[in-house]
C-alpha cells in the first residue's frame, strides 16, 4: 500500500514560535530565548474542520487540540506527516486519548482547560484565525456541556465523534494504512469504531 499522502483535502501542520515555559514569562512580542519553531499535529485541520468538529462535540474538539499541542511534528523525523501509515497511527492514538480523558469528571475536565498553559500554548500554536475559534469553543465549554458532551462520547464507547476513521477518509481520500491498522489491531490498540455520525457536508 502505498505510504505517501497525496492531495490531501486539508492543511498541513504549520511551523510556529512555541515558549519553552508554560508560564506568563512567555512573552509574544519580545521572543528572546525562550521560543523555538515547533508544528503541533493538527489531524491536517484548517479552520472549517475544526468548526465542523466542535459543532459535532466542543469536548472532543477541544481534547484534539491539547492532544496535539503535545507531539511536534518537526521532532519526529523527515517525512512523517506526509506518511498515511504515521497519520493512521496518530488519530487512532487520538481514539485512546479520549476514552482515557473523557471519563474523568466534569468540574476536572473544566479546570484543565482553564490553566493558563493551555491557552498560551493555544495562542503561540495555531493560526490567528483557528485561535479565536478554539478559544471560543474553550469559553463555551461550561460544566453543563461537559457533561452533555461526555455523555454523547459515552455513547459512541467513549469514542471520538467526528475526529475518526470517516473523517481520515474525508481528509485523505483513502481508509487507514492497512500494514498499521494491522499493527495496531494485533496489539489492541486499536478496537474499532463506535456508531459512526455521518459525513458533515462536503465542502469540496
Amino acid at each position: 500500500m502505498n505510504d505517501i499522502i497525496r492531495s490531501p483535502n486539508g492543511q498541513f501542520p504549520e511551523d510556529v514560535e512555541l515558549c519553552n515555559y508554560t508560564s506568563l514569562t512567555c512573552n509574544p512580542i519580545l521572543k528572546v530565548g525562550n521560543y523555538y519553531k515547533a508544528a503541533p499535529y493538527n489531524f491536517f485541520f484548517d479552520s472549517w474542520y475544526w468548526e465542523q468538529a466542535q459543532k459535532v462535540n466542543k469536548l472532543e474538539a477541544l481534547l484534539a487540540v491539547r492532544f496535539g499541542l503535545e507531539y511536534d511534528i518537526n521532532k519526529l523525523g523527515d517525512g512523517m506527516i506526509s506518511k498515511l501509515s504515521f497519520n493512521t497511527q496518530m488519530y487512532i492514538k487520538f481514539s485512546q486519548y479520549v476514552k482515557k480523558h473523557a471519563k474523568k469528571e466534569a468540574f476536572q475536565i473544566i479546570h484543565e482547560f482553564e490553566k493558563t498553559a493551555f491557552s498560551l500554548k493555544v495562542k503561540t500554536g495555531f493560526s490567528p484565525t483557528d485561535v479565536m475559534l478554539i478559544l471560543g469553543i474553550k469559553k463555551a465549554l461550561s460544566t453543563p456541556q461537559v457533561i452533555v458532551d461526555a455523555k454523547a462520547l459515552a455513547d459512541n464507547n467513549f469514542c471520538p465523534l467526528y475526529i475518526n476513521r470517516q473523517t481520515f477518509n474525508q481528509i485523505f481520500k483513502t481508509d487507514y494504512h492497512a500494514g498499521m491498522l494491522k499493527q495496531l489491531t494485533n496489539d489492541r490498540t486499536y478496537r474499532g469504531e463506535g456508531p459512526l455520525t455521518p459525513f458533515p457536508s462536503n465542502r469540496y
